[in-house]
C-alpha cells in the first residue's frame, strides 16, 4: 500500500507506518514533506532516521535563527544585567521587593535564574530550556506589576516574554534532550 508522502509528517510516517508499507522511492530517496504548521518543510530520508536530523534548513529558517540569535544576544544581555543587580542589598530591586510582600530569598532565586536564562539564551541547544525558565520569571513579573498599577512595565514585560516564546519556538528543534520513546531494536541513547 502506497502512502503519499505529502499527508504525512516524519514522525507520523514513522510512528504508524512500517518500513516495509513505505514506496521504494521514499526509502531510497530524500522527500520534502510540510510540517503541521505549514511555516516549514523537513525531509524524510528514511523510517529510521532520528527527527532532529531530518530538518533542512531553508532560506526563511536561516534568516529567522539569525533573527531570534540577534535577539537573543540583546535579552542575554539584558537579563544578565538585570539578574545580576538582584544580588545588590542596596540596589534598586531590595526595596521593591519588601513593598511588594516578597522574602528576600525570592530576589535571589529570580535573580539566579535571569543571570543563568541569560547565559543559556546563547548556547541553541538549550536556549529552549532558557527561554522557557524567564518567561515563568517574566509571568511572575507581569502579575507584580500589574497588581502594583504599573501598565507601562506590564506592557515591556509582555514584549519580553512574546520574545522568549519566539525564541524557545526557534530553538526547539535543536535542543538537548529531544526525549520519545526508542524505536524497537535501537538504543534510547
Amino acid at each position: 500500500m502506497a502512502v503519499p508522502a505529502s499527508r504525512y509528517s516524519h514522525r507520523t510516517l514513522t510512528s504508524r507506518i512500517s518500513p516495509t508499507q513505505l514506496p521504494q522511492s521514499m526509502i531510497t530517496s530524500e522527500h520534502v514533506v510540510p510540517n503541521r504548521t505549514g511555516l516549514g518543510r523537513s525531509i524524510l530520508r528514511t523510517g529510521t532516521t532520528p527527527p532532529g536530523l531530518s530538518m533542512r534548513l531553508t532560506t526563511v529558517k536561516k534568516l529567522r535563527l539569525i533573527a531570534v540569535w540577534c535577539l537573543s544576544l540583546y535579552l542575554a544581555h539584558m537579563y544578565v544585567k538585570m539578574g545580576w543587580i538582584k544580588f545588590d542589598p542596596n540596589g534598586f530591586w531590595t526595596p521593591a521587593f519588601e513593598r511588594w510582600g516578597y522574602p528576600v530569598w525570592l530576589r535571589w532565586l529570580v535573580g539566579g535564574i535571569e543571570v543563568t536564562g541569560g547565559l543559556l539564551l546563547l548556547m541553541p541547544w538549550v536556549a529552549s530550556y532558557a527561554a522557557s525558565a524567564l518567561g515563568l520569571v517574566m509571568v511572575g513579573a507581569w502579575v507584580t506589576r500589574m497588581r502594583d498599577a504599573r501598565f507601562v512595565d506590564v506592557a515591556w514585560i509582555t514584549v519580553y516574554f512574546v520574545a522568549l516564546v519566539w525564541i524557545a519556538f526557534e530553538w526547539w528543534p535543536f535542543r538537548l534532550y529531544r526525549g520519545g520513546r526508542a524505536e524497537p531494536g535501537r538504543s534510547a541513547a
